[in-house]
């Protein structure tokens, strides 16, 4: 486990940004997946993920995601999700941060390399504050075939916010997946954050650790 989490340091680090950071801003986050066919062309999902600040163990947030899938052809599929996300501040009450998505998505083999698309809109109903409709692309690029059920993958995706005409995150992340089954898939990995509340703000940078594990049946 030691050269395993070695190994994705190095990995993570060649393929994100250096610069500075505040360490107090850095967080784990953990989470869970099960994911199955209903038939051919239909899917369902349900995933929980919990984040923790990293430098004292403080839980903050969590959410838990239910999707269904429609494949309709090799390539594509469309999810229409709804995702309830409890968030706090220290000292502070949960507050609650209900989500409906719609996530359309693809995957285009490029010889040795493989590329997923997702193009999420987002619509965020916050308690006590302006609520959100968001544009949210990420992509992820990974190896066509796995090494011993190891699979290593870079990632970006970014967050803009329609009502304040505002690209308000950015993440870069880099990660490895194992496969020791079909039905079962690990992740580790490293994400470089960026954040900003105003166009003219200056980006507040973070970095977070997780893993993650899916269940397929």
């Amino acid at each position: 486990m030691k050269q395993f989490t070695t190994a994705l340091t190095l990995f993570c680090g060649a393929a994100l940004t250096t610069q500075a950071w505040d360490q107090g801003e850095n967080a784990i986050w953990l989470e869970g997946t099960v994911r199955g066919n209903i038939t051919d062309q239909l899917s369902a999902s349900l995933k929980e993920q919990v984040r923790y600040r990293e430098s004292d163990g403080f839980y903050f947030y969590r959410y838990t995601d239910f999707g269904l899938g429609w494949k309709f052809s090799n390539a594509w599929n469309v999810t229409a999700q709804y995702r309830y996300v409890t968030a706090r501040k220290e000292g502070g009450n949960w507050v609650a941060k209900p989500m409906t998505h719609v996530n359309v998505n693809n995957k285009l083999p490029l010889g040795p390399v493989k590329l997923s698309t997702r193009l999420r809109f987002g619509f965020i109903d916050i308690e006590s504050a302006d609520n959100q409709t968001l544009i949210w692309p990420r992509f992820v690029l990974n190896l066509s075939k796995s090494w011993v059920g190891l699979n290593p993958y870079a990632a970006f995706e970014t967050i803009y916010d329609i009502e304040q005409n505002l690209v308000f995150r950015n993440r870069f992340e880099g990660g490895l997946t194992y496969s020791p089954t079909k039905m079962l898939s690990l992740k580790m990995f490293l994400m470089q954050q960026l954040t900003r509340t105003a166009s003219n703000s200056t980006w507040t940078e973070a970095y977070n650790a997780g893993a993650g594990a899916t269940l397929k049946f």
